[in-house]
């Protein structure tokens, strides 16, 4: 009977310890159980702890490597649309040029210039290096003869002439010469100088050129020009230019029938003149000069003496421009005009052009309609005229016959000048301003005690006869309706007029500015939990609970000045060119910082996974030392539960047979 209830005691230990185990599910509750199991499987959890918080780090970096990620794509877009409006502005900034022909001779001396020019072969005269050419030397090109000074992007070699005892043609160019890629520079004594010039019926091209003109002692008096064009010649500008002159020279000058000059699309011209008798383009003698789209003409001309100078100057000839840029500039002692047309010339401006003149001395006049001849304004033209000195005039009708036409609802004319019109006439003559219905005229006086805004209602025709007459103002003219009593403000010009950008430049380079700001917005906002990658800040993920195991995520600058991208200065195709080579290389460099990000992505999530496979491997490990088998607990717990029944049944039946021993008592 003993042994049966040490036997039931055991089991019933033995059922404690089962059933504790399969209330816990371990089969190590602590160091009592199993010393080395329960502390080997307590090591594996704490490591397992300690890399499930490193894991969560990890999961952090994860997501600010995708807020970068998402920045850059989105960044990438910007900076391509941003590319899309600077190709636009290319493509209606960038002149039309066309190719030389195939190089013929290539030329590094006087003596080797002027052979290949004798030889008579046509094709491209290659100057490998400056020459300047003696005394009184001149070139006459042979028809299909070309010279240019570039051979890919060697650059632009110096041509110097020197002209004591003769005057006429530096260089006259043959039918179908090119000359291009050039700088070109003209000392000369005599008057009736030119650097350039295509004649005698003959038809040539200029494009590219740097000219330097000097008249030593002021002599020549008339028709000195950069570039020339008469007897019947056609002379072809493209490109840009680039013109300075000292004494008395014009840009571009013309004269004769048939004779003719056409500046071609996209073409830029700067031209800085210091003299008398300066004149940026000179017209005479029914000659026609044709000024293409998207041109830009910035003059910039100074006199020395009392004597008159004129950006533009049309006698007896025509001229016609189509949206154009025309930034006149006039200084120095002798009154100016801007642009002027006499002797039944014709001058007509057209499309979207914009014209800027600034005069700043004394009696000058902004545009002037003399001796029969027209001028007139068509399309959306605007016209800025700011006369700075005194007995200024912004429009001069003058002779008979004159007329000054306005023949478009969307011409606008801003003028600050001393008289708004001026009407100069004798007994017996007769002139006209002609305003469009719509069109409107804005005028001050320089000091504004007048001043005002006007709308032509109808179509106004103001005949003038008989007498000289000013008109400041509309208040007498019925047709025209006043709009406000303050004027048009004008800023004076900039130092340097090629800044000047046209109001479709204007809207590329604004959109384009634009979306650069856009773009920057969108990487001061790409951080995540206070870590902007894109903005030179750095992160580290670390891999290991002892510290030993991490990754230094260097950031970068990825802003538009850490990418060397600048706001657009897009006052030529250079600068639009410029643009587009900044964009491309930020593009570029996008995608190498995608590149970069994307390796320390895979990094991490490499290592991020392995982190997780190896929590689970450390708590498998520790559940393989602490856990019970649920199985094989149960199934202990049916046997002890068996085991402790039959013992019961069998203390029972020992129970039994001491109560009948004793009934025999």
């Amino acid at each position: 009977m003993r042994n049966n209830l040490l036997s039931l005691q055991q089991t019933a230990k033995l059922q404690d310890l089962t059933q504790n185990r399969l209330a816990t599910g371990l089969k190590v509750n602590s160091a009592i159980d199993n010393p080395s199991s329960y502390y080997t499987a307590q090591s594996l959890n704490n490591r397992a702890e300690d890399l499930n918080i490193l894991l969560d780090a990890m999961s952090q970096g994860i997501q600010t490597l995708k807020a970068v990620n998402e920045s850059i794509e989105a960044g990438t877009k910007f900076l391509e649309q941003a590319k899309s409006v600077a190709n636009q502005a290319f493509e209606a900034s960038a002149a039309e040029l066309i190719s030389l022909p195939p190089v013929v001779a290539e030329v590094s001396t006087e003596a080797e210039l002027l052979a290949a020019i004798d030889s008579g072969k046509k094709g491209t005269i290659l100057l490998k290096n400056d020459i300047a050419l003696s005394e009184d030397t001149k070139l006459v090109l042979k028809d299909g003869q070309s010279l240019s000074g570039k051979d890919g992007d060697t650059g632009k070699p110096t041509l110097s002439f020197k002209f004591t005892n003769v005057n006429g043609h530096a260089i006259e160019l043959g039918n179908g010469s090119i000359i291009s890629d050039l700088s070109l520079e003209l000392n000369s004594d005599n008057a009736g100088s030119f650097v350039v010039s295509a004649t005698n019926g003959k038809t040539a091209t200029a494009q590219n050129l740097k000219i330097k003109y000097s008249c030593e002692k002021e002599k020549g008096l008339l028709s000195n020009s950069l570039l020339r064009s008469d007897t019947g010649g056609s002379l072809i500008l493209r490109g840009n230019f680039e013109g300075t002159g000292e004494g008395n020279p014009r840009f571009i000058s013309a004269s004769g029938a048939d004779t003719s000059a056409v500046i071609k699309t996209g073409a830029v011209i700067n031209f800085q003149a210091t003299g008398r008798y300066i004149r940026g383009i000179e017209f005479y003698d029914k000659s026609q000069l044709t000024v293409e789209k998207a041109v830009t003409m910035n003059f910039d001309l100074a006199s020395s003496t009392s004597s008159r100078i004129l950006g533009i100057y049309v006698n007896g000839a025509s001229a016609d421009i189509d949206s154009a840029n025309i930034n006149i500039r006039t200084s120095g002692i002798g009154s100016s005009i801007g642009m002027e047309v006499n002797q039944n010339g014709r001058l007509s401006v057209r499309g979207s052009s914009k014209i800027n003149i600034e005069t700043n001395s004394d009696g000058s006049t902004g545009l002037w309609s003399d001796l029969g001849a027209s001028m007139d304004f068509s399309g959306d033209t605007l016209v800025n005229i700011n006369n700075k000195g005194a007995d200024s005039y912004g429009i001069r009708v003058s002779g008979d016959g004159s007329s000054f036409n306005v023949l478009s609802s969307r011409n606008r004319f801003n003028i600050i000048s001393s008289v708004m019109v001026n009407h100069v006439l004798t007994a017996g003559q007769t002139n006209l301003l002609t305003m469009e219905k719509g069109s409107q005229i804005s005028w001050a006086m320089p000091d504004k005690t007048e001043q005002g805004y006007w709308q032509a209602s109808s179509t106004v025709r103001l005949a003038q006869s008989d007498s000289n007459a000013d008109l400041n103002g509309f208040e007498t003219v019925v047709s025209v309706q006043k709009l406000s009593d303050t004027a048009a403000s004008l800023a004076d010009l900039p130092v340097n007029l090629s800044e000047i950008k046209s109001e479709k430049e204007e809207g590329f380079s604004l959109s384009f500015n634009e979306i650069l700001a856009q773009y920057d917005n969108l990487i001061n906002d790409s951080w995540y939990k206070g870590v902007n990658l894109l903005k030179s800040q750095d992160l580290k993920v670390v891999f290991n609970e002892s510290r030993t195991s991490d990754l230094d995520i260097k950031g970068v600058d990825a802003t538009t000045a850490g990418l060397g991208l600048e706001t657009a200065d897009w006052s030529s195709a250079a600068g639009v060119q410029e643009s587009l080579d900044q964009i491309d290389s930020a593009i570029n460099q996008l995608r190498l910082y995608a590149s970069e990000f994307g390796n320390y992505y895979q990094i991490v999530t490499t290592r991020e996974n392995f982190t997780n496979s190896l929590i689970n491997v450390l708590t498998e490990g520790a559940d393989q030392l602490t856990l019970a088998d649920m199985n094989q607990e149960s199934a202990n717990m049916l046997a002890l539960q068996t085991r402790q029944q039959l013992a019961v049944n069998s203390l029972s039946l020992a129970s039994q047979a001491s109560q009948s021993v004793l009934k025999l008592f």
